[in-house]
């Protein structure tokens, strides 16, 4: 009687190694296929954050960390509390490539896990009361077109020099951003 439960245990062990082992090999962590951070130039203007044509990757130049974090996980800046001084004071320039294109989600996802690898961050998300902006139909009536959803624009809102702000195919997230 012993000897068989010892062989079950040993058995249910056994399968349960194996399904975790199957189960790390499914997971893909996405990541650039080439990266590159450097400290920008100091006294550096402030840059911005550009993603490439075609879904291949961002460039970011003379950018501080909480910036690109704002860019890549669509929050406001005002949004990313704590950490080091030096995420919000040190700007850096970030190039990018993946080895073929990507969604524009995707690509925010290597360069989340991009930002979290080479700088050793650790974050986690919190639900906080605090002021905000309701979005609401004017009176003459909504004036926003709806389109079909067959392109998959990586920079769906430009800002041109005399501080006029176009949106083309902008998803929903990036308007309550």
């Amino acid at each position: 009687m012993i000897q068989r439960k010892f062989c079950f245990v040993v058995v249910v062990g056994s399968f349960l190694s194996i399904t975790a082992g199957v189960a790390q090999e499914n997971f893909t962590r996405l990541l650039y296929d080439v990266a590159s951070v450097k400290p920008s130039q100091p006294g550096a203007p402030e840059g911005e954050v550009d993603p490439l044509p075609g879904g291949i990757g961002y460039n970011a130049n003379r950018i501080s960390i909480k910036d690109m974090l704002s860019v890549m996980y669509r929050i406001p800046g005002r949004q990313i509390v704590g950490g080091p001084e030096w995420l919000s004071n040190e700007k850096f320039d970030v190039e990018a490539r993946a080895d073929r294109p990507y969604s524009i989600d995707d690509l925010h996802i290597m360069f989340q896990n991009l930002l979290a690898d080479r700088f050793n961050l650790k974050l986690h998300k919190q639900v906080r009361i605090g002021p905000v902006y309701v979005l609401t139909v004017a009176k003459p009536g909504l004036k926003m077109t709806p389109v079909d959803s067959g392109i998959d624009r990586h920079n769906p809102i430009t800002t041109s020099g005399d501080n006029v702000t176009t949106g083309d195919r902008v998803p929903l997230n990036y308007l309550c951003y």
